[in-house]
């Protein structure tokens, strides 16, 4: 068994939107670990200063785009 912590985490917010100044200390934390881990970030509203390699958006009818290098 081996106690060191996970290289990966997966955040998916329990509601639709998180309040700005949740969503901001969120974006700290998460950036805070860039790379140190790899982060699966699920929401509806991707919190403004999220640091991001790369961002998949899903429109209604599941048809995917990527952007690289931003959130």
């Amino acid at each position: 068994m081996s106690s060191r912590a996970p290289s990966h985490r997966r955040y998916q917010p329990t509601s639709g939107h998180l309040d700005p100044a949740t969503a901001e200390s969120f974006a700290r934390t998460v950036n805070s670990l860039r790379g140190r881990a790899t982060i699966l970030f699920i929401a509806h509203q991707i919190p403004a200063g999220l640091i991001a390699d790369r961002v998949l958006r899903l429109d209604a009818a599941g048809n995917a785009s990527t952007r690289m290098g931003g959130a």
